[in-house]
């Protein structure tokens, strides 16, 4: 049995409760809370049906279909006497359709569509990363108990039991027999007010191109960092992914970062009771970690520092115990991801704006991203860059649950099809067919030089991570040296540029790639260049030139 599910905009919910024979909202979500109950109760099937529930006012229940998976989605279809039903038939009066499918899960509390929040868990190797995410699914009820049990069972068998609520989204046996990430996994849980999209993050600096095309799609960063002893240290010394993975995480756009600190009740670090958190070691990490955030770029106001224990669940969905934790009295990390307010750099744009992160084919050609501005719709017509090619949208899928449109933000999964359609390549652009975007092959930049093993020549080559893009580059030409701080021009065509300087370069692509100046669109105007495993520089684009129709 299948049910199509589609977004329910603030106006449908309006619509549903200004309908006279509506009912209340109130009515609507005790219903659903009857549904889940039973769908608890159901658990070791992989589809449930469950009876019709008595009609409700003048509403009868015409499907009632709990999809048992790893989100445990409910969706409810109603159909109002007095309105056209879905497939455009009436039903008493007649009348118009304002409403077509109601799934509970789109509306928050108020009625209203919830919002959605891309959030990335980053740090070193070790930290914790894999086995936090894992754990707030399970919190959360987003793993059922039979896949829980599995992966608890796996990690039993393997002589790990720690690694239980990591194996949640390290799936594969390499990851499994390894015990680290290698992919960037993806998960999604929610709340009463936000659906959340997990992106974990692998920590080895083997993988960073993997955390960068995560950190793309991001909104929120959390950076988890070790409190065990030597751990910590390991991980932010020089050569360690805590910093690096702090400074990539801004470069990629990401807007607001929320640091926890992990692993407090290990025994390096406990206090002599064996139980007690300890403040010491927790205000040592913030008082040398919070500098380095400042200077990296991050904003003070925009970052937000919070105890936790993965293994344990402390201050993941509630704070954590007084009697465990006493110099900590503020909210747990989704309380605080749940209050966040995130900006809207590109509020103005009206383009679709989709990069694709990967690809793969099935029936049709299956392509996954976040939709960056612009409403995407089922059936739209859209252009393909930098190929140009037309295509169609003809599924649309956002955790599991399909959808009739997405707004900037989604995570989505695309099925598309189109006429002489090649391969996508990571980095593809989709947009409307009528949109000024355009692929490039120059570009001029600024560039902050981070860590250059040698100095940076004309001729230096790098590869450049541009959105979901990765492409090998050569700076052609230094057009002038800046002062770090204001900007300023110091000295025209400098011969050279080494760790530490601010330049404005000249960039020649291997292949055409979609760029933009930063200034007006920011996510196609930032990019990193890495070389030798190390990321070098991280750069804006200040002005691009189009690719000439013989190249």
């Amino acid at each position: 049995t299948t049910t199509t599910t589609t977004t329910t905009t603030t106006a449908t919910a309006k619509a549903l409760t200004s309908c006279s024979s509506a009912p209340t909202l109130s009515s609507l979500f005790d219903r659903a809370a009857h549904a889940r109950s039973r769908q608890q109760r159901m658990q070791g099937y992989k589809f449930t049906h469950l009876s019709r529930l008595p009609p409700l006012s003048s509403y009868s229940l015409n499907r009632c279909l709990p999809f048992i998976s790893r989100r445990c989605s409910f969706q409810l279809n109603y159909r109002c006497k007095n309105c056209v039903t879905p497939r455009g038939r009436t039903g008493g009066g007649g009348g118009n359709n304002v409403h077509e499918r109601l799934s509970l899960k789109s509306l928050s509390i108020d009625g209203t569509r919830k919002r959605h929040m891309n959030i990335i868990f980053i740090g070193h190797v070790d930290a914790g990363k894999s086995t936090i995410a894992g754990h707030i699914l399970a919190m959360t009820g987003s793993i059922d108990e039979r896949t829980m049990a599995k992966c608890e069972k796996d990690a039993r068998d393997r002589g790990r039991e720690s690694w239980k609520y990591a194996y949640a989204l390290d799936t594969t046996e390499g990851e499994r027999n390894k015990g680290k990430t290698e992919e960037c996994g993806q998960a999604y849980f929610e709340t009463d007010m936000t659906r959340f999209t997990i992106l974990d993050a692998p920590g080895h600096k083997g993988y960073v191109p993997h955390m960068i095309g995560g950190a793309s799609q991001a909104d929120v960063g959390i950076l988890i960092i070790s409190g065990r002893k030597g751990e910590f240290e390991t991980g932010f010394d020089k050569g360690g992914q805590t910093r690096e993975h702090a400074l990539l995480a801004k470069s990629a756009g990401v807007k607001k970062l929320v640091v926890c600190i992990n692993k407090l009740d290990d025994n390096s670090v406990v206090l002599e009771d064996g139980k007690t958190w300890s403040k010491s070691r927790f205000e040592e990490i913030q008082n040398k970690l919070l500098p380095f955030l400042k200077h990296a770029g991050w904003r003070a106001r925009d970052v937000t520092v919070l105890p936790i224990s993965g293994l344990q669940g402390e201050g993941l969905v509630t704070p954590p115990s007084s009697s465990r934790c006493p110099f900590y009295s503020g909210p747990s990390l989704i309380e605080i991801l749940d209050n966040l307010q995130l900006p809207n750099d590109d509020a103005e744009q009206k383009d679709i704006i989709f990069p694709v992160v990967s690809s793969y084919k099935e029936r049709d050609i299956q392509v996954t991203g976040k939709l960056e501005s612009g409403i995407l719709k089922v059936g739209d017509v859209l252009k393909m860059l930098p190929e140009g090619k037309e295509i169609t949208v003809n599924l649309m899928t956002a955790g599991g649950e399909d959808l009739n449109q997405a707004f900037p933000g989604e995570s989505l999964r695309l099925s598309i099809s189109g006429h002489d359609l090649p391969q996508f390549k990571q980095g593809s652009i989709l947009t409307n067919i009528d949109s000024n975007l355009t692929a490039v092959v120059k570009l001029e930049a600024t560039l902050m030089v981070m860590n250059a093993k040698h100095i940076i020549t004309p001729g230096y080559s790098a590869v450049m991570h541009i959105h979901a893009a990765e492409v090998p580059c050569t700076i052609y030409k230094l057009t002038a040296e800046l002062n770090r701080k204001s900007g300023e021009v110091v000295r025209r065509h400098p011969h050279f540029a080494k760790t530490g300087s601010r330049v404005n370069v000249k960039i020649l692509l291997d292949f055409p790639t979609v760029a933009k100046p930063y200034k007006e669109i920011s996510k196609l105007g930032r990019f990193m260049l890495r070389a030798d495993g190390k990321t070098v520089a991280v750069g804006t684009v200040l002005r691009t030139a189009k690719m000439l129709e013989s190249q």
